[in-house]
């Protein structure tokens, strides 16, 4: 049967659809291509509205509406879910009454039975998800381990591979998040950039920057507040830190008189008397009971100096100026000293000389 007389035959019998190289019923605005396809599509009233399957076995049980299944076996499982989008062999193969899910590429989501709202996009992506949801997975093999984890962002190739059961993870770059099986929360960002274990425990609730290792450029616990770089870290501007902060490396701060301007003089000396005045006191954060610290409160350090955009915060900048404008009133304070200890010196001397003048007499 040629191209010519398949074109006919559909003109003649419009509301007919092909099964088995045979015209088959079309019901509902149902379009079925392909042997089996949507084969025992019905629901009790017999008639399901706006499904369209294309390719041996697509749809095979389908039961439900407004679903797109396209290539061998796709959605061949699917019974009551709806609004479904699965396009490439075996793709959704499994899914039952999961609804508005998206599954593109071979065996994506082949596995997924009743959870809904998933996209899938590239081979396998997705490939064990079951009853995990609102995940989204870009890449060949993008989440291909995930089995019930929940609400994951996976983009690249084998990004998340091993997630199983991590719920609320973001990862961004070709095998980045690939060891993370059950940790949450996570943002990793950066071609194959891990951390498997953080203190004996799989991460959770981590922001990781790089590119492959276990050792990124940056790291972050949303939990513990607090960041590190490992590497140099410049400044051209502030920057408010509301936790720790470790770099490991150099710390760079804008300093350039091309960045600044309003600038105006200041008495070393009047500095050093409010620093000499400024309590100073020793304490921990209250979310790192067992770190001890020394320094000023910034609402002193604000009441003494105006510095700094609040009477919360204390920029580092500013606390680095008082320091050095107080050493230089401290080596004036020192000269003085010097050239007073040196006239007294000077005058001792004379004074002996002349004691001594007198006794030779």
């Amino acid at each position: 049967m040629n191209i010519r007389t398949l074109i006919l035959i559909s003109l003649l019998l419009p509301i007919g659809s092909f099964m088995n190289g045979q015209i088959s019923d079309n019901v509902g605005d149902n379009t079925r291509f392909g042997q089996a396809a949507g084969l025992n599509n019905a629901n009790s009233d017999n008639e399901i509205l706006q499904v369209s399957f294309f390719g041996r076995s697509a749809g095979l049980d389908n039961t439900g509406e407004a679903n797109s299944f396209f290539g061998y076996s796709a959605g061949r499982l699917n019974s009551t879910g709806m609004d479904n989008s699965f396009f490439g062999h075996r793709s959704g193969f499994s899914n039952t009454t999961g609804s508005r899910n998206s599954f593109f590429g071979r065996l994506a989501g082949q596995f997924n039975g009743t959870a809904s709202d998933n996209s899938f996009f590239g081979y396998t992506a997705g490939d064990s998800t079951t009853t995990g949801e609102e995940n989204s997975f870009f890449g060949s093999k993008a989440g291909f381990s995930n089995s019930v984890g929940s609400s994951n962002s996976f983009y690249g190739f084998q990004s998340g591979l091993n997630n199983s059961s991590g719920i609320n993870n973001s990862f961004f770059g070709a095998g980045a998040g690939s060891d993370n099986t059950t940790g949450s929360h996570n943002i990793y960002i950066g071609h194959n950039v891990n951390l498997n274990y953080v203190d004996g425990a799989e991460a959770d609730s981590t922001l990781l920057v790089g590119i492959g290792g276990n050792t990124p450029l940056l790291y972050g616990h949303f939990g513990q507040r607090e960041m590190a770089v490992n590497g140099d870290f410049f400044v051209n501007g502030t920057t408010q830190l509301n936790g720790d902060f470790e770099v490991n490396g150099a710390f760079f701060g804008g300093s350039s008189k091309y960045i600044k301007k309003d600038f105006a003089s200041v008495d070393p000396q009047e500095i050093l008397e409010k620093v000499i005045a400024l309590p100073i006191s020793t304490w921990t954060y209250i979310n790192k009971p067992n770190v001890r610290h020394i320094g000023p409160m910034a609402q002193d350090f604000y009441a003494a100096f105006g510095l700094g955009k609040d009477d919360v915060t204390i920029a580092t900048v500013d606390a680095d100026g008082l320091a050095l404008a107080s050493i230089q009133a401290l080596h004036l304070q020192l000269e003085e000293e010097k050239k007073i200890n040196k006239d007294q010196l000077d005058m001792i001397q004379s004074l002996l000389a002349r004691i001594e003048k007198l006794e030779n007499k």
